[in-house]
């Protein structure tokens, strides 16, 4: 076995002790089926049914939303319980458009930063990230001017037949993170330019 690999190894036996303390699955499509797996399943401590929330330039900000007894807020998300007479886990519900931009935000941070979110690096083959990118850049961030002359990022696909699940799951993935405690040090600037 070659140095290099030996390493690579090492590194991943490392890390390979790690679980997984949750994990979120989207309720948008199915969203009945969804709360009742995640709800009967034996991992039911674990699974936690995810809602996007888009909220454009014409629906009233996330910060104005009302949060009724029962529900944990978060950075731009929170958890509730289902809906009245529906069973289920309590889910998340997310400001799609925010946590997109804080996504985006990091993924255009320099390598430097520890703020940034990274790729493995594999010079070997220039493909391997190729499909993650194509879902990643798959919508734009466009600045709208809402009622109250605020700007509010909008995240929209570029045309449809464009798949963009895994910049979905890297949304959700960080917004699961931050409820888990990972610190989330400030909010999305405005991005100049796409992603």
């Amino acid at each position: 076995m070659k140095s290099g690999n030996k390493d690579r190894m090492l590194d991943w036996f490392k890390y390979a002790h790690l679980a997984i303390d949750r994990m979120g699955i989207d309720c948008r499509y199915q969203t009945r089926t969804v709360r009742r797996f995640c709800r009967e399943s034996v991992h039911r401590g674990k699974l936690t049914p995810m809602m996007g929330q888009y909220i454009s330039k014409d629906r009233l900000p996330w910060d104005y939303w009302t949060h009724k007894k029962g529900m944990r807020l978060g950075v731009h998300c929170r958890t509730q319980p289902p809906p009245q007479n529906q069973p289920g886990a309590r889910e998340v519900l997310t400001d799609t458009n925010w946590w997109k931009s804080w996504c985006a935000e990091r993924l255009t941070t320099s390598t430097g930063s520890d703020k940034a979110i990274l790729l493995y690096d594999d010079r070997r083959n220039a493909t391997h990230h190729q499909l993650i990118s194509e879902h990643w850049t798959a919508e734009d961030a466009i600045d709208e001017e809402n009622k109250s002359g605020v700007m509010v990022t909008e995240w929209k696909q570029k045309h449809s037949g464009i798949d963009n699940d895994l910049w979905d799951c890297l949304v959700g993935a960080s917004v699961l993170a931050s409820i888990e405690g990972v610190p989330v040090e400030d909010g999305p600037r405005r991005l100049l330019g796409n992603l």
